[in-house]
């Protein structure tokens, strides 16, 4: 029998009779170490093709084709394991601030200016300005708490939230669970910086008048309900990975909007007119406060409403 059929021969029988031990049997194929081992195959197939003795040949393809069955097992126990390395039982704190599921700051009326960091990963996410106090944040479960730093200086708040703990079990499929931040619509929000993984995002802040928006996001949808320009106009950046974007703009707000997406399917209002990669409002005059929003990302759907 040829060497080949010797290697593939084995290859399958010792991968299934791997993957049925490990269903019958507490054993964890998870070997860092043995991936550093793969050039031995490269080894024993020249042996293969420079020795003549059948026999030989025909052991070693054996062993070869077992040896790559084991391996391929073992990487990808291993690549099953880097969650749980990761996310499982994490406890990272970062500063000496308290870490919450539910946190509330009261509004302080010497407050005129905001600006807001916040770092989150993958999940459910709504933003929205309808709170009394300053900024609420809530999550649904308690695996999941935040660094929350509030510094009140001249005027002017300067609130950082961070998602500072994360524990992870892989075998509930709803890990990626809901986030509710409140915040009030009484001051101007000089910055808003959000950064979130894989996630559905609704930022409903069509009460809050914000100068800027930084959204960076992974694979995500996206809904954003936006106010009226600020005084000067406002500008938004929108970085994202594979998403949907569903943009709504009050009914006579001005927009220009910047599109560099590599492929998107773009769907605007009537009126609306496109240049380039340019789309303009069918109000747009380049004067007065309008929207300036640079959208830019791999395969995206954009869609632009007025409310």
């Amino acid at each position: 029998m040829k060497p080949a059929k010797i290697f593939w021969g084995v290859f399958f029988l010792g991968l299934g009779a791997l993957l049925l031990l490990k269903n019958f049997a507490d054993i964890d194929f998870a070997m860092p170490e043995l991936k550093k081992f793969w050039p031995v195959l490269l080894i024993a197939a020249g042996v293969i093709y420079l020795t003549k003795n059948q026999i030989v040949r025909t052991v070693i393809a054996g062993f070869a084709g077992f040896g790559l069955a084991f391996i391929i097992l073992s990487i990808a126990a291993s690549v099953y394991e880097i969650p749980k390395t990761i996310f499982s039982n994490t406890k990272v704190h970062r500063g000496n601030h308290d870490l919450v599921s539910i946190k509330s700051e009261p509004y302080d009326s010497t407050v005129k200016l905001v600006t807001l960091s916040f770092d989150g990963g993958a999940g459910s996410y709504i933003v929205s300005a309808v709170d009394t106090n300053l900024m609420t944040l809530k999550t649904d479960r308690s695996n999941r708490k935040f660094s929350i730093r509030n510094n009140i200086s001249n005027g002017t708040a300067d609130i950082n939230v961070e998602m500072a703990e994360f524990n992870l079990d892989l075998n509930d499929t709803s890990f990626a669970n809901l986030v509710e931040l409140t915040l009030s619509p009484k001051p101007l929000y000089e910055n808003l910086d959000f950064n979130i993984g894989a996630s559905n995002f609704e930022l409903n802040i069509g009460e809050l008048i914000f100068k800027k928006m930084d959204l960076q996001m992974g694979a995500s949808s996206t809904k954003i309900v936006l106010p009226q320009p600020a005084p000067g106009g406002s500008e938004i950046r929108i970085e994202s990975g594979a998403s949907s974007i569903e943009i709504i703009i009050p009914q006579n707000a001005q927009l220009k909007m910047v599109n560099s997406m590599a492929l998107s399917d773009t769907r605007l209002p009537q009126g609306f007119k496109e240049e380039g990669n340019v789309i303009f409002s069918e109000n747009f005059t380049g004067t007065g406060d309008y929207f300036l929003v640079k959208v830019d990302g791999g395969v995206n759907s954009l869609i632009v409403k007025r409310k």
